[in-house]
């Protein structure tokens, strides 16, 4: 029910602005099919983007060095600064996201921890990640750490990961036996590739007989 959904809706649009809701052509964040609308069109102005926006690096740390397991100062490093200050600039095409390899990195990302890791900017589906809108750049709370993607897809029950985004310091002896969300993702579209459909037949429909004539 919208009740139990939080002021945002079904989809959670908590703060849209005016240019959301000309896109979605309504204000109704109670419609379940206007607060679909505000979603799409909230998520196109603020990560539609498909080039690097001006000013990603200075925005957002991820530019800078930062280091894994819950934002350290210190330890296994996160990113190659080096890479993302030649790779991330203004203008930049961005790439699709990939759990196989890392588009911004030379080597795929064999050199990191996992590929999964700094790929941000990236387009997840059909809007990008940490990048920028349409017009304008993405929210505040968005930036800096980078790891959206790898939060996501490795994250294990939402609270254990290895990204700067993480929600807690990472149990690995309590967290060792659940799947992550990518193995999750993984399993259930090779369920789905795995099943046969079961064909249906649909009758033929028997000619209608002659009229009789009265």
């Amino acid at each position: 029910s919208f009740d139990s959904s939080g002021p945002g809706g079904v989809w959670q649009v908590t703060s849209q602005d005016s240019s959301d809701s000309l896109l979605a052509g309504c204000t109704d964040g109670t419609d379940p099919c206007c607060n679909a609308r505000l979603a799409y069109a909230h998520a196109y102005n603020q990560g539609g983007a498909t080039k690097v926006p001006t000013g990603y690096c200075s925005n957002q740390a991820d530019c800078t060095q930062i280091y894994s397991d819950c934002g350290a100062k210190t330890g296994a490093p996160w990113n190659d600064v080096s890479v993302d200050l030649k790779m991330k600039v203004a203008g930049a095409t961005i790439p699709a996201c990939s759990y196989k390899t890392n588009p911004w990195y030379p080597d795929g990302g064999a050199s990191l921890a996992n590929v999964t890791v700094d790929q941000e900017p990236c387009y997840w589906g059909p809007f990008s990640i940490a990048a920028g809108g349409v017009g304008k750049e993405f929210f505040p709370g968005f930036y800096g750490w980078g790891g959206y993607l790898q939060h996501y897809l490795n994250s294990k029950a939402g609270a254990c990961d290895f990204s700067p985004q993480c929600v807690s310091q990472c149990d690995v002896a309590k967290y060792a036996a659940y799947p992550s969300y990518i193995d999750l993702a993984l399993s259930a579209c090779q369920q789905m590739g795995a099943a046969t459909p079961t064909p249906v037949t649909v009758p033929t429909p028997k000619p209608a007989a002659p009229a009789t004539p009265e």
